[in-house]
């Protein structure tokens, strides 16, 4: 069985075209809620197993205090939650 996963659209299209633009700050409050909602079910040492990640590390994003992060990293957080970032050029 496979779990259908929810879609999180970025676009970098120009504010001609008519798209939202989803902004970093917008990824990355969706990064720390789909993290949130991960730590309901499991702690900061099996999660960070799970993701090959230092617990220290999912602490800082879960908190806030690392807002700069790598791509991968976001794509490891959303696709543990089942969730996936579309980035759209022109």
């Amino acid at each position: 069985m496979i779990a259908r996963q929810k879609q999180i659209s970025f676009y970098t299209t120009s504010h001609t075209t008519g798209n939202m633009m989803m902004t970093q700050e917008m990824v990355m409050n969706e990064v720390q809620n789909t993290l949130s909602e991960l730590l309901t079910r499991y702690s900061y040492s099996e999660l960070s197993k799970k993701m090959d990640m230092s617990p220290n590390t999912l602490h800082k994003i879960a908190s806030g205090c690392r807002s700069n992060l790598k791509i991968d990293t976001v794509l490891k957080i959303l696709q543990m939650g089942n969730k996936c970032l579309v980035v759209v050029g022109d």
